[in-house]
């Protein structure tokens, strides 16, 4: 896997970890 894809992955969890607080 590419990094970057890992980094937009992880970052996409946190947004939804964000919302839902």
């Amino acid at each position: 896997m590419q990094p970057e894809v890992k980094k937009a992955k992880k970052k996409k969890r946190l947004v939804k970890i964000f919302k839902r607080s």
